[in-house]
């Protein structure tokens, strides 16, 4: 029997010969697609793939590489069969709908990103894709309500804040382009497009503590105008207004338990107004730089104060989760 050994192992050892040489291969073409020599990342994971066919990352790196050379039809390829693998993650989705818009193929894009959220329901970079999409086809309202189902589902993805608020910003709905604006400035970590963010949070929020909006539809868009009819404070420091209105807002109104609670501790601390100019700091506001100006010293002890006590957002802040008392 023993003599039969030798032929039983065989298999096995070339299956692991095998899986190590496509592992290195693997390897050798994720290098080479990181430094940008796309041909020979393609030459790599396609040999590791034919010598692991039943792999998922293998043909899943194939299928970015060909997306980031601009090969959108391979990529389509390749990418297309990986949606129904129990590996599947949502970047494979964001990768197959980027090769269907380079193939001006909408409605594939589109139902790319929704089997991709019907899997990763909680996945925002999807939600936000697909809200991306329909804004380039102009669907606004079809937009917001994909972006807002993100905001819901993953309340902490700081981007579908920012676009929810460019979209609220463009239909002139200032109390809400002021909010989710504000909101992905207390979540982000990218520096990229804060400034603008700022500069939009700040023209909004100057539009409704002038007056110079409107409620919507929504009841609690009237909350908001009676909570802010508490707000007694009348002067032309706008600053000094935004923080009287927040604190306002504290005994009269409420947003999510996260950032009520923020709120409570910006009262208690005494840095209510410092947290409101932080919002404005990266604007060329000249009223705003001016408030800077003054206050530097207490608005650096604040910045390092805020690293280690910002927005903690676990539940959603959307106009449809917020209550009035």
């Amino acid at each position: 029997m023993l003599r039969w050994l030798p032929l039983l192992l065989l298999p096995l050892s070339v299956t692991g010969q095998r899986a190590q040489e496509a592992a290195q291969w693997g390897r050798e073409g994720v290098a080479a697609m990181d430094r940008g020599d796309h041909k020979e990342a393609i030459r790599l994971l396609t040999k590791a793939w034919n010598a692991q066919p039943g792999d998922f990352e293998y043909p899943f790196e194939l299928g970015r590489t060909y997306v980031m050379s601009g090969k959108a039809v391979k990529a389509e390829k390749v990418l297309h069969p990986l949606q129904y693998h129990s590996k599947a993650t949502p970047e494979l989705y964001q990768l197959l709908a980027t090769s269907y818009d380079s193939l001006k193929r909408p409605k594939a894009q589109e139902e790319t990103y929704r089997y991709g959220i019907q899997r990763f329901a909680g996945s925002g970079e999807l939600y936000h894709g697909l809200a991306a999409h329909y804004l380039k086809r102009d669907s606004v309202v079809s937009a917001l309500a994909v972006c807002e189902a993100g905001l819901r589902n993953a309340p902490t993805f700081a981007d579908n804040y920012h676009l929810a608020a460019r979209i609220m910003d463009a239909k002139g709905d200032a109390l809400w382009a002021w909010w989710y604006g504000e909101v992905f400035l207390n979540l982000t970590t990218d520096a990229s497009g804060r400034r603008d963010a700022a500069a939009m949070v700040a023209a909004n929020a100057l539009k409704v503590l002038k007056g110079q909006w409107r409620p919507d539809h929504f009841a609690l868009d009237g909350a908001v105008k009676e909570a802010m009819a508490h707000c007694t404070d009348t002067g032309t420091d706008m600053i000094a207004r935004q923080a009287a209105l927040r604190t306002c807002f504290i005994t009269h109104f409420k947003g999510t338990d996260a950032y009520a609670a923020l709120l409570r501790k910006l009262q208690e601390q005494g840095v209510m107004e410092l947290y409101c100019a932080h919002h404005f700091g990266e604007t060329d506001n000249g009223m705003f730089l001016k408030w800077f100006s003054a206050h530097a010293a207490d608005f650096e002890r604040f910045r390092q104060w805020f690293y280690w006590n910002g927005l903690t957002l676990d539940a959603p802040f959307t106009r449809h989760t917020i209550i009035a008392p």
